[in-house]
């Protein structure tokens, strides 16, 4: 199910290091490049920066392809949660100031979100529940009762 909805793997980055560094190089060429492209900066030209579809639009191919692997990417400090990710393949215009504020405008019953593409998981599509050890039955507790029946795997922190 996950692959052919086009899941992928989180790629977890640290801070520092040289893929740190590679990576700041690479956005920080692609940022220029695509300023570089943009004369008026109105606020359509503003969201090319935040919006791959509008960064293509302005002719800057490689950052909006950079925005694709950022929209992939995550701390490595929450590596433990080997989580793979399906990102909403239409940009959203006009984001908000925060990343809490973002992920509340978004998250179903709220915004588009409600109205456009939200995939309802069912039962028959998960495998199974990861949690630390010693939390199973704090998450079967939560748990929907049509989902009680799932196993649930642990990893020791």
């Amino acid at each position: 199910w996950a692959l052919s909805h086009k899941a992928q793997k989180v790629i977890y980055t640290d801070t520092t290091g040289p893929i740190s560094e590679a990576f700041g190089r690479l956005f920080r060429q692609a940022f220029e490049d695509l300023k570089s492209k943009i004369e008026d900066r109105s606020q359509g030209d503003k969201m090319a920066f935040t919006n791959k579809a509008m960064s293509v639009a302005y002719g800057g191919r490689m950052y909006s392809n950079l925005l694709q692997i950022y929209e992939y990417m995550e701390p490595i400090e929450n590596s433990y949660q080997q989580e793979w990710r399906i990102v909403h393949p239409h940009p959203y215009y006009g984001y908000e100031e925060t990343k809490e504020k973002i992920i509340q405008a978004v998250s179903p019953p709220k915004g588009w979100a409600k109205h456009l593409n939200v995939e309802k998981i069912e039962p028959k599509d998960v495998v199974c529940f990861i949690c630390p050890a010693g939390e199973e039955n704090r998450v079967r507790a939560i748990l929907p009762a049509n989902y009680k029946g799932k196993s649930i795997k642990t990893y020791d922190i």
